[in-house]
C-alpha cells in the first residue's frame, strides 16, 4: 500500500489489482503537478521511486523583486607577468 493510504481507498482510486510498487509509482504520478519521477531498476526489478517536485510562484506584473538586480559582470584583468 502507498504511505498515507488506506486500505479502502485502493477501490476509490483504482488501483485495485496493482503490486505495491505499482501503487506507488501510480500515485507519485497523480500527485504531482510540476516535476519529475524518476524509476530505477536494476536487474528487472524497481528499487528506487524518486519524485521531484517544483512549485512555482509567479511574481505578479508591477510587483517588486525580493532582491535588486545584480550588477553586470565585469571581465578581470589578466594576471600579472603572464604574457
Amino acid at each position: 500500500m502507498v504511505p498515507g493510504a488506506r486500505a479502502g481507498d485502493e477501490a476509490a482510486q483504482g488501483t485495485e489489482g496493482l503490486d505495491p510498487v505499482e501503487r506507488h509509482i501510480l500515485q507519485a504520478v497523480r500527485s504531482l503537478e510540476y516535476g519529475s519521477i524518476e524509476i530505477v531498476v536494476h536487474e528487472a526489478r524497481v528499487v528506487q521511486v524518486e519524485r521531484r517536485e517544483k512549485v512555482r510562484f509567479d511574481r505578479r506584473p508591477g510587483e517588486p523583486h525580493d532582491r535588486p538586480a545584480a550588477s553586470p559582470l565585469r571581465r578581470s584583468d589578466p594576471p600579472r607577468g603572464i604574457e
